[in-house]
């Protein structure tokens, strides 16, 4: 009996039998000494130097030294594969025969493991070996995780064509060598966003800006539409294609970026609120310093990147974001005390931005080849979710709260339309490689894919406009009508009211010209 129940007592006493607990004892005991004497003898002690391959640059070879002391009567045949071979692969030997070590000596064993760096990304060396068993194979890592001990126990486990997966693996980390033309295209980006955001300043008046707020509706509901759907658009088109964390977190901060200044041009092509829209892009990118941080800590860690061993700089984001807003500030401030250089600087900064983009367009497209291997179907359909659900989701909303259809067109534009070059300048400076690398794929995606619908949505405007939209005629005029204008040509007559058989027309605006046929 393990229990037995005390009459009148409201408490359970266990009651254990002593020759059981001794017998437990001595079993455990015995069982132990077994597992201390015979386990290690049949194990393989191995370590790797370095304990895992860190920035592998392409096309480089790492030498992994594997050293070993075998204790066991037979050779081991270790396998080493990549587990992506597109990423990395080893080179010959990929098998090697690891000889049993003398029990009495201390040396251990050495080989050589070369690694070749293919393409940028993250990948694991896989081990199998022909007569140790995954099922039990007993592993264990040291502090700095470079070790592992293997405890062959002889269980029969199913070996697949002749060899059995170790459950160990070895991390491999390879990178893109940044170039001249790498450093010419980032700069080049940086300098683009700078010109555009201090011409951006320049070009809004502040008294504009204060009307448009008076009436602040319009501009929240914008802003609310660009901070909130938005990312959470980037965040749901991320996980349903479940993307690498670097593409995601890229997809992600892309939703997270302000308007751009594109934007104010479209809304003046397609007839919408261009106030309203200077306004929203001037708030939307003041606002991005805080909304930015505070999307890329809450879903860009807990979400995305948390299972990663790579943490996001913050600072360094902070950093990138004072520098990437202050120009818009300094736009401001040349605006309001130095009015007469606004010409001057838009006309300078015009010819500088067309030769930015000269250089984006050709040296950064040669420079980052590597994007287009990247842009995978699903990555294309993603970069076109985001901004033309964007514009369809921010419309909606703008009709929700009732606005005027000038006002629903510019926040459809602004919501839809980021500011692509704001995420592709922060995760390219912030994150470490290859990870920076993935990220600015998906702005690019989006960048691709944002005016394709704005283009659309102009040419199928501009042609029902002119082929389909009839002009107004002028009415036709009465015999009376015909007389009142004669008058008025020959200085007869001069009409001071309009007449009472049409009071909302104003004839001398319709008078035929004499010179008509």
């Amino acid at each position: 009996m393990w229990l037995k129940h005390q009459p009148g007592s409201k408490t359970f006493y266990p009651r254990v039998s002593r020759g059981y607990c001794l017998s437990l004892i001595l079993l455990a005991n015995v069982l132990g000494i077994y597992c201390d004497l015979f386990a290690p003898r049949l194990g393989l002690n191995a370590s790797f130097d370095p304990g895992d391959i860190d920035q592998l640059v392409e096309e480089d070879i790492a030498h992994v030294s594997l050293s070993y002391h075998l204790l066991s009567t037979n050779p081991i045949f270790l396998r080493v594969e990549p587990a992506d071979p597109n990423i990395a692969e080893v080179q010959n030997p990929k098998v090697f025969t690891l000889t049993p070590t003398n029990d009495s000596s201390s040396n251990n064993s050495l080989e050589v493991i070369k690694v070749k760096g293919v393409f940028l990304g993250r990948t694991k060396l896989t081990f199998s070996t022909a007569n140790t068993t995954a099922e039990n194979a007993s592993v264990s890592r040291d502090a700095g995780g470079a070790k592992i001990v293997i405890h062959d126990t002889s269980g029969g486990g199913v070996a697949h064509d002749g060899w059995t997966a170790l459950p160990y693996t070895y991390d491999v980390t390879v990178i893109r060598e940044d170039g001249p033309l790498n450093t010419a295209f980032l700069v080049s980006i940086i300098v683009l966003v700078v010109l555009a955001n201090v011409a951006m300043g320049c070009k809004v008046e502040i008294a504009v800006v204060k009307e448009i707020l008076r009436r602040p509706l319009a501009p929240v509901v914008g802003l609310l539409s660009q901070f909130i759907i938005m990312p959470l658009l980037g965040l749901a088109a991320s996980q349903a294609f479940r993307f690498d964390p670097g593409t995601a977190l890229g997809l992600f901060a892309t939703g997270c970026a302000p308007g751009g200044g594109a934007s104010n041009a479209y809304s003046f092509l397609l007839d919408g609120d261009v106030s309203l829209s200077v306004t929203m892009t001037l708030i939307s990118t003041l606002a991005s310093f805080a909304f930015i941080p505070l999307w890329l800590f809450t879903i860009g860690t807990r979400v995305l990147y948390k299972d990663q061993g790579v943490r996001i700089p913050f600072e360094n984001i902070f950093t990138s974001l004072i520098g990437l807003i202050f120009p818009v500030l300094i736009g401001l401030l040349i605006r309001w005390k130095r009015p007469h250089w606004v010409k001057t600087i838009l006309r300078a900064v015009t010819p500088l931005m067309i030769l930015t983009l000269i250089v984006i367009l050709s040296v950064g497209i040669y420079a980052n080849l590597y994007i287009f291997k990247l842009l995978r179907p699903e990555v294309l359909l993603a970069g076109a979710i985001l901004p033309n659900c964007g514009f369809i989701l921010g419309g909606v909303a703008a009709l929700v709260f009732r606005q005027p259809w000038k006002r629903v067109k510019t926040i459809a534009i602004e919501t839809g339309l980021q500011n692509t070059g704001i995420p592709i300048v922060l995760l390219q400076v912030s994150l470490p490689k290859p990870d920076s690398d993935f990220a600015i794929v998906a702005p690019i995606a989006s960048a691709i894919f944002t005016p394709i619908l704005l283009w659309i949505w102009f040419l199928v405007r501009f042609i029902r406009k002119k082929c389909f939209h009839k002009p107004n005629k002028p009415p036709k005029l009465s015999t009376d009508d015909v007389d009142m204008c004669d008058h008025e040509v020959e200085g007869e007559a001069t009409l001071s009211q309009t007449p009472t058989h049409s009071p909302e027309r104003s004839y001398g605006a319709h008078c035929p010209d004499k010179s008509d046929p």
